[in-house]
């Protein structure tokens, strides 16, 4: 979880928690199937399963650390699937709940980008240019 800003995935933003504006996003893209959320918290949790997302566990404490990498909790999230529930993913598309001014259409045309190159990248990512760095 987060030590800056505790449980910021569940603080309102405009009236939602953070999370709940990037799943409504994912469960409006066609090309999405299935809306995962892997957490440690069982607030960000139940967020998660009232809108619309699956939640099937809670993440175990060594991949909620500080070091602990998005990665390893997608690893986690993909074994468990696999071997409780019997369900694999073609593609893995991770959205960051802090980053939620995204739209459905990002998304779509980012998964239209990788299906076009599918031969030769396995995998794309989205950058924005910023004219200052945010921290200064």
């Amino acid at each position: 979880g987060s030590k800056g800003l505790p449980k910021k995935n569940i603080k309102l933003m405009n009236g939602k928690p953070l999370i709940q504006w990037t799943i409504e996003t994912a469960l409006q893209t066609t090309e999405i199937d299935s809306v995962l959320v892997t957490t440690d918290c069982p607030e960000i949790q139940s967020v998660a399963l009232a809108v619309g997302a699956e939640c099937p566990f809670l993440r175990p404490d060594a991949l909620a650390s500080d070091t602990a990498t998005s990665f390893d909790a997608v690893k986690h999230s993909l074994d468990y699937y696999a071997q409780e529930l019997g369900r694999e993913f073609d593609i893995i598309v991770l959205l960051e709940p802090t980053s939620p001014l995204r739209e459905n259409t990002d998304i779509s045309n980012m998964l239209s980008k990788l299906e076009q190159h599918y031969q030769t990248h396995d995998g794309i990512v989205s950058l924005g240019e910023v004219s200052e760095h945010p921290s200064i």
